[in-house]
């Protein structure tokens, strides 16, 4: 039965029985089986696929091989694995009998020659976007006098597509739905699927392109306060007339929610006059200002430990404030004479290794203090968004600060100030909110507009009455 590509997602599990070669020797097949699933893209072959490879002696050869390319055909299918990767070998006496393989990527319906992928363009759906997109395509009438149907018209409206330069990418980033028409026997399917599509002006390797589908999905994440993520990719190889599609292990974290959300605090109709604006500060963001929205992003929903969660917001405000703000208490060339004198001081039977340790210390003496962080950050926010946060400002940072010292030292002395159990989650969830209206505030959304979405989202909403209810916060 041949495989219906249309349908298959990053999430689909199939199987392709066939033949696998490599490029560079088409008339070296072997039968095998390959499998996508959850676990990743595995290869069982019924032997190997090199000379070379069963002329090895012993069970456990040192150097399993690996290749950049592998094709393969199953059912009129063409399959490409790129960048395989033996995994093991069975042996009859000195004969290799089987072999697996596991690759990083799967390229459906071509033949591909460079392992780099050199694409054209790349779409991708990804979870939440058609929540995000807001767009209804299909109208359904039915036709009939009183209680007799004569028959049933479904209409199809194509949205207008979104586009955007995109000039630190050198590309153009577009939103745009696709329909398809299948049919068999007993019924006609039509299916529309919101994707968004990625353009340079010229073709770049697919790690280029995989890397900005998951800036684009971070991008989402923020806006819906939902964790988006790809569902499914296709490339246009260079020189291909029509797009393919690619897989690779895309497993999902165990905490992550499978249900749809359409409650989402930001969606395009929100943001549409500003979209481009939001998608060129997003892609050129700083290192250390993208260090805070993946971090941040990390510690929505993390699971593990409620301190690691703490560490990773924490971290997340910290790297946004030294992306956004001035960081020094005087100015560096003030600081270095100071800094200077310090050193000089420093008593010279101070043992070496210790005198390094102090030369460190003071380095980074002239940034200024996570408290003053926070006190700075407060003082830049209007009154309505501080109370989304927090009713007492001194006790919620005298919190952050005093927990965030006890997780980076463990001191006996700081035990004792350090927040734990439910402290600890509802200042998380505080400083998670926080981060939240900076950082949506930084891609230039009017703050009056993030608090007001904040307040009448349904979960952020009951999140805001729980922790502003905890006797921490009064």
């Amino acid at each position: 039965m041949t495989l219906d590509t249309n349908h298959l997602t990053l999430e689909s599990t199939f199987e392709g029985k066939g033949f696998w070669w490599l490029p560079e020797s088409p008339n070296n097949r072997v039968g095998g089986t390959l499998n996508y699933s959850k676990d990743g893209i595995l290869l069982e072959l019924h032997g190997t696929l090199t000379l070379a490879s069963s002329r090895r002696p012993g069970p456990f050869p040192e150097n399993l091989d690996s290749f950049p390319l592998i094709h393969g055909m199953s059912d009129a299918v063409k399959y490409t694995l790129v960048r395989a990767s033996c995994i093991s070998l069975t042996r009859n006496f000195s004969e290799i009998t089987g072999s697996s393989f596991s690759a990083i990527y799967l390229l459906l319906g071509t033949h591909v020659s460079d392992a780099e992928l050199p694409s054209d363009s790349v779409s991708f759906s990804c979870s939440h976007l058609d929540d995000f997109l807001g767009q209804a395509s299909f109208t359904i009438e039915d036709d009939g006098v009183g209680s007799t149907l004569r028959g049933t018209t479904i209409g199809y409206v194509a949205p207008t597509h979104l586009a955007f330069a995109l000039p630190s990418e050198s590309a153009q980033l577009k939103f745009e739905q696709n329909l398809w028409r299948s049919r068999d026997r007993s019924k006609i399917c039509l299916t529309a699927r919101n994707t968004i599509s990625l353009t340079p002006e010229s073709p770049q390797p697919f790690h280029w392109h995989l890397e900005r589908i998951w800036q684009m999905c971070s991008l989402l994440t923020l806006l819906a306060d939902e964790i988006v993520r790809p569902e499914r990719i296709e490339v246009s190889v260079s020189g291909g007339p029509y797009p393919h599609v690619l897989f690779y292990n895309a497993q999902k974290p165990q905490r992550e929610s499978n249900q749809p959300s359409s409650n989402l605090l930001f969606n395009a109709s929100h943001v549409c006059d500003q979209l481009g604006d939001i998608l060129n500060r997003w892609f050129t963001a700083s290192p250390t200002l993208r260090s805070a929205i993946y971090l941040y992003i990390d510690g929505m929903r993390q699971a593990g430990s409620s301190e690691g969660r703490f560490l990773t917001l924490s971290q997340a405000f910290e790297a946004f404030s030294r992306a956004t703000t001035t960081s020094e208490y005087m100015a560096t060339e003030d600081y270095e004479q100071v800094k200077s004198k310090i050193i000089e001081a420093i008593p010279s039977h101070v043992a070496s290794d210790h005198r390094d340790s102090l030369k460190s210390r003071i380095k980074y003496g002239n940034e200024i203090s996570l408290r003053k962080r926070l006190m700075k950050t407060f003082d830049s926010l209007p009154v309505d968004a501080i109370d989304c946060i927090c009713h007492s400002l001194k006790e919620f940072v005298s919190g952050i600060v005093d927990t965030r010292n006890y997780l980076t030292h463990y001191s006996d002395e700081l035990r004792p100030l350090a927040l734990r159990g439910a402290d600890l989650h509802w200042t998380s969830e505080q400083l998670a909110m926080l981060t939240r209206i900076l950082l949506l505030r930084s891609l230039g959304i009017d703050i009056a507009r993030i608090v007001e979405h904040v307040r009448s989202h349904s979960r952020l909403m009951q999140y805001r009455q729980l922790y502003l209810r905890h006797p921490k916060s009064k």
